[in-house]
């Protein structure tokens, strides 16, 4: 009988061991996962400083990047009609336009409604003989729709410009509330 007391206590002796032993095993796997963690937060936190410096030294990112933001300006436009299925311009829509006037300007765009008309309106610059690269939008108006170009490519220096038209149907169409977006940084 002392054998298996003797063996009992043995067996317990090592359930006791190995319990314990999982344990300590679990509490290192613990401590060493918050030992990770830290190690990892401080790894991150030297990465993101040197990231910081190296942005510093080139002038780009961070807090000392300073970019301006984009200023947008408009300049109305005369209202008008005119009708013509080839381009016409539209009376009474002359205007001048420099765009050195307004700075470091990044994009010139316009928009405007047409009324009874189906399609197409473009800037006309009169001063170099040219349509305004860009400029021309196609329309269809039943009664009223709004048009909105792409960036417009604008040549240097003071220029006339008027609105022009290409009406499918020949009709009258009216020209209101043009107007130019000029935008600047």
């Amino acid at each position: 009988m002392n054998k298996k007391l003797d063996l009992v206590i043995v067996l317990g002796a090592l359930f006791v061991s190995l319990v314990l032993l999982g344990l300590s095993g679990r509490n290192e796997a613990q401590a060493q996962a918050a030992c990770d963690l830290d190690c990892l937060s401080e790894k991150v936190t030297a990465l993101t400083r040197r990231v910081t410096a190296l942005e510093r030294s080139a002038g780009v990112g961070g807090k000392t990047a300073r970019t301006a933001a984009a200023k947008e300006s408009f300049m109305n436009l005369p209202s008008g009609s005119s009708s013509g299925f080839d381009w016409t311009k539209v009376d009474g829509t002359d205007f001048w336009f420099d765009q050195s006037l307004y700075g470091n300007v990044s994009a010139v765009t316009y928009s405007g409604w047409v009324e009874n008309g189906t399609g197409s309106v473009r800037l006309f610059d009169v001063t170099n003989g040219r349509a305004v690269d860009g400029s021309e939008v196609s329309v269809v108006a039943n009664t009223r729709a709004s048009f909105y170009s792409g960036n417009l490519a604008i040549w240097r220096g003071q220029n006339q410009y008027y609105l022009q038209v290409k009406n499918l149907l020949g009709n009258t169409v009216r020209i209101t509330g043009a107007r130019l977006k000029i935008v600047t940084q």
